[in-house]
């Protein structure tokens, strides 16, 4: 059985996302689709804007064969531990192939620095040193080491690849794979910049601008979620509501925001200092920000705190590969491959929690549910045992 995953958040699934799927589709012949999909939260520290359920439902709709939720210490990580987890799911999965978008549209330049992130030989490691000792980011540092050595040795890659995040975060998927020492096979699709991207929709929809606008723009089912969400509640979901919650929580109890796996170099009581001098999310984290400390960072130790990230040992958690995940939802070719997925994987797929569970990703998994229905009326705080996979 020939099956292809896709790596994905669809925060929300708009055309761009429909024509890289459909391109998959074209190209592959996958007889399985497989969304390896996050949560209610995105990597770069965002709250999701349609409930993981909705959009697994919006992926069946337009393709997919099988919906698998990417585990929340993944989901809500760096780019290298987001990939990590992912890859290492898709491995153990035996999944054949992973189609990914980048700006490149080439497998072969971006392998290449991969295989140098990866060897890590001694003379990029100076440089990244060398960067380090600068007080740069860390994604800054390791961009300008590797500008260093392929300027250094000659290399015939093009450095415009680093500068755009899809090309990066495609370099961490490769990366993963050799690292992982996986059989699956990447291919990529150059990603089409003739569509909004989500985060330009979920600005203007927090600028409270009318949905209308950006009909043309996103899939008919996510069109069709939101218009209802609004309806009936009149707001959209955004960042900002989270607020109150994080500020409340910083008030009256201790500072765990140094057990963040985010979190070094004292920047949890700088995060306390700006968010008890603040009135909203987003003056936080500029008061924050650092030339170390990134915008997408501090937005994800926001978010992690507001969660409960520091109750887990998450750290070790993010160094583990993914043996087991939530199933969202299946039709009938994905119930094939899970059936035969029982039978010849490790992994354990499971539709719902039970309440006796001492697994500490399902139990993150639970407190993720409980933090997000505090935003997002729709959702149940027990939705983890209570809800099945959506059939499709």
């Amino acid at each position: 059985m020939n099956s292809c995953a896709i790596i994905c958040e669809y925060n929300p699934l708009h055309k761009g996302h429909i024509f890289h799927i459909n391109k998959t589709s074209e190209s592959l012949k996958p007889d399985v689709l497989i969304a390896i999909i996050s949560g209610n939260f995105t990597q770069r520290g965002s709250l999701s804007i349609i409930d993981r359920y909705a959009r697994a439902r919006c992926c069946l709709k337009n393709g997919f064969d099988l919906v698998i939720e990417l585990p929340s210490q993944f989901a809500i990580s760096s780019a290298e531990s987001f990939a990590f987890g992912a890859i290492s799911l898709i491995k153990n999965l035996s999944v054949d192939y992973i189609s990914f978008g980048s700006e490149c549209g080439e497998i072969e330049p971006l392998l290449k620095i991969a295989e140098i992130l990866t060897d890590e030989p001694l003379e990029f490691k100076k440089y990244l040193k060398f960067f380090l000792n600068e007080g740069l980011p860390y994604h800054l540092c390791r961009k300008n080491a590797l500008s260093k050595y392929i300027e250094a040795n000659n290399l015939k890659i093009n450095l415009e690849i680093l500068n755009t995040s899809n090309n990066i975060l495609s370099i961490e998927y490769l990366k993963n794979l050799l690292r992982t020492n996986s059989k699956t096979k990447p291919y990529t699709i150059k990603r089409e910049i003739s569509y909004h991207s989500s985060s330009t929709i979920r600005n203007h929809l927090n600028l409270n601008k009318d949905l209308d606008e950006i009909e043309k723009n996103i899939s008919l089912d996510s069109f069709k979620f939101l218009h209802s969400f609004y309806q009936k509640y009149n707001y959209y979901i955004s960042d900002e509501m989270i607020f109150p919650y994080l500020k409340y929580k910083l008030l009256t109890s201790t500072n765990k925001l140094n057990y963040l796996p985010d979190c070094s170099e004292g920047i949890h009581n700088k995060i306390l200092d700006s968010v008890l001098k603040s009135d909203s999310l987003n003056n936080s984290l500029h008061l924050s920000k650092s030339k170390r400390y990134t915008y997408t960072r501090l937005s994800r130790i926001a978010l992690q705190y507001f969660i409960g990230f520091e109750e887990f040992r998450v750290r070790e958690m993010l160094k583990e590969e993914v043996r087991e995940a939530k199933i969202l939802g299946f039709n009938d070719k994905g119930k094939y491959f899970l059936n035969k997925n029982k039978k010849e994987s490790d992994v354990n797929l499971y539709g719902s929690i039970n309440k006796n569970e001492s697994s500490n990703q399902k139990l993150l998994s639970v407190l993720c549910t409980k933090a997000y229905s505090l935003i997002n009326k729709n959702v149940d705080p027990l939705q983890d045992y209570l809800e099945h996979p959506i059939i499709f």
